[in-house]
């Protein structure tokens, strides 16, 4: 007999023939307290570099922003897929169903560790990857520092973790 693998112990393995969505699985390593870590470390990275605590050169720094860039672009793509969530399921007209979509819609977007926070916490870290790779080379100009802070007053009004 083949083992299917036990689906309400986290982490086990999916049943025989499952489909299992590489972003999702990615996802799932995406928690909110990596994602929190992943900040801290981020903004460390910013500050070492407006302190001049390390420098790259312009020509060395360009493929560097250009994969950092080119994940912010993917991650958007991927932030997109996840519109639905904010569509309450269907669950019927009755109080129950309302509840439950109300709940499953909090779970998705609003809520610490949610897929919708997450993905904004990891955007802001590669916000935070690219201000301090423009730093270190000396070319974070004065457009880029409005809209870093942009970012972060759009994050705090968000209220993002």
């Amino acid at each position: 007999m083949v083992d299917q693998g036990d689906r309400s112990v986290p982490g086990a393995p999916p049943a025989q023939g499952a489909r299992v969505d590489p972003a999702m699985t990615a996802m799932s390593a995406m928690s909110g307290q990596t994602m929190q870590a992943a900040q801290g470390e981020s903004k460390k990275l910013v500050d070492a570099a407006k302190s001049g605590g390390f420098t790259l050169s312009e020509t060395a720094v360009r493929p560097l922003l250009d994969a950092v860039e080119q994940m912010r672009h993917d991650l958007e793509g991927q932030r997109r897929t996840t519109v639905p969530l904010l569509q309450p399921p269907q669950l019927g007209s009755h109080e129950y169903g309302h509840t439950v979509a109300s709940h499953n819609q909090r779970g998705a977007q609003d809520e610490p560790g949610s897929v919708g926070v997450v993905l904004a916490q990891f955007d802001q870290v590669l916000a935070q990857a690219s201000e301090a790779l423009r730093r270190a080379a000396g070319i974070y100009g004065e457009a880029d520092a409005e809209a870093a802070d942009k970012l972060k007053a759009m994050g705090e009004q968000h209220d993002v973790r």
